[in-house]
């Protein structure tokens, strides 16, 4: 009498094996995709919740020079005021349209598609959330946490306090890389200059705005 292996069955079992690993392996990898937010899988989109702002705020592009020139108009109203800095206010509306034309600058491609930019401005932080979708195929949802403060050589510094990619969190470096990417410029300092010298004292965060210090 003689055993011999079944070698027919042993492959077809390894073979079985192989393909319900790979396709649990594929599974997985499309619901890490999918909770990204990146590409949306028919199949898996109910588990994809995204970042969700405070609040949402309309607002329209404002470019860099109309900016300037509103932070101008309003120094000027302030300069028969007897005070050692002038205060300019801005609202939410006011920053989130110089944000959404920084973002559809930034992107440069006509296939890039801002469909939110926008800032909410609380007395503890600025909440920052961009959407924008590539070819109608790639979705970037984006959130950031951040609060702004001057350091020792006038320029404004982000303190990065959170950020978020679809469902996922992020380290805030990360964060703070990902944005200085979008804007195309280091997220990491800011200058206003008056009559060629750094300006800014302070800033102070408001509930849906905020105040700029700034020297006479």
């Amino acid at each position: 009498m003689s055993i011999r292996p079944k070698l027919g069955m042993n492959a077809l079992s390894c073979t079985l094996m192989l393909i319900g690993a790979i396709l649990v392996f594929l599974l997985l990898l499309a619901f890490l995709i999918t909770k990204s937010g990146l590409l949306a899988i028919p199949v898996l989109s109910g588990f994809y919740h995204g970042p969700t702002p405070i609040r949402l705020v309309q607002s329209k592009p404002t470019t860099w020079d109309e900016f300037r020139v509103m932070l101008a108009s309003r120094i000027y109203e302030q300069r028969g005021v007897n005070a050692k800095s002038y205060t300019v206010q801005l609202n939410e509306q006011e920053i989130s349209g110089l944000l959404l034309d920084t973002v559809e600058t930034a992107l440069r491609s006509s296939n890039w598609k801002v469909v939110i930019a926008q800032t909410v401005v609380t007395p503890s932080a600025i909440e920052l959330y961009l959407k924008v979708t590539w070819s109608n195929y790639i979705n970037v949802d984006l959130l950031f946490s951040f609060k702004p403060f001057i350091d020792q050589d006038g320029d404004v510094q982000f303190d990065v306090i959170s950020a978020q990619l679809g469902d996922y969190p992020l380290p805030p470096s990360w964060g703070k890389a990902i944005a200085g990417y979008v804007f195309s410029r280091d997220l990491g300092s800011w200058e206003i200059n008056i009559g060629g010298q750094k300006g800014i004292q302070s800033i102070s965060l408001l509930e849906k705005g905020l105040n700029i210090i700034l020297n006479k």
